[in-house]
């Protein structure tokens, strides 16, 4: 199962015996318990808006600081917001 549109790289991973992490921007859906997926067990799931996820196999993505955003789902980092604009963060 592909949550959100998000698929690991299967074409490097074709034996049910690899295991790979979830990519940027994304997050496994697995209570947290374990980052690392098996294949053809697919669990990533894209950062909502206002979360970013910068490193693989994050167990859930970071809630964007006051003053930063992310505006796009599967955001990787938040961005900072222009002078003299902030977020409600």
């Amino acid at each position: 199962m592909v949550d959100n549109g998000v698929e690991p790289d299967a074409a490097a991973h074709d034996s049910v015996l690899d295991c790979w992490s979830c990519p940027l921007g994304t997050y496994q859906l697995d209570n947290g318990l374990n980052a690392t997926i098996h294949a053809y067990e697919t669990s990533c799931v894209a950062c909502e808006k206002g979360t970013a996820a910068s490193q693989s196999g994050s167990a859930a993505c970071d809630i964007c600081p006051p003053g930063f955003y992310a505006d796009k789902i599967g955001a990787v980092k938040c961005t900072k917001c222009a002078a003299g604009e902030t977020t409600g963060g």
